[in-house]
């Protein structure tokens, strides 16, 4: 029952993959709410490309380490282990990420009123909820013989 569930976190990981990829070689789609900002509309940081593709190459991990958690790639030589890890890993990121740090981002952010936080609470933060209530399901599976 958990092989649907690891197949839709791999291609939501994929498909954020593939966003940041774009924003990496300089898109622009999407980007005035990609990045939280100041009330005065500043943003909080300005990713490089460098630090751009480490997040791409973060959620390729992440969609291996949900469907080698789900015991869905071929045989290989990374112990079971690393996955099962790997899942509570990524699980308690997202969830962190969900809760927020309390000022520009998550469910207890006290910026409302910039375009980010405005996505952030229809988008961002139900998507990792829901991302982090999938992975620990997957993480808490049992492993078949």
């Amino acid at each position: 029952m958990h092989e649907p569930v690891a197949y839709v976190l791999a291609g939501v990981f994929t498909a954020l993959a593939a966003l940041h990829f774009y924003w990496a070689v300089r898109g622009v789609a999407g980007g005035g709410v990609a990045l939280p900002t100041r009330s005065s509309g500043k943003p909080l940081f300005l990713p490089s490309r460098a630090t751009t593709m480490s997040v791409v190459f973060a959620l390729l991990a992440a969609a291996v380490v949900v469907l080698g958690r789900a015991q869905l790639l071929p045989p290989n030589n990374i112990p079971f282990l690393l996955f099962v890890v790997g899942a509570w890993t990524l699980g308690l990121v997202f969830a962190a990420r969900a809760i927020g740090e309390f000022q520009y981002v998550g469910l207890f952010k006290r910026e409302r009123s910039t375009g980010f936080a405005r996505a952030d609470t229809r988008y961002f933060t139900p998507l990792c909820i829901v991302i982090a209530i999938g992975v620990f399901y997957l993480a808490a599976a049992p492993v078949a013989p």
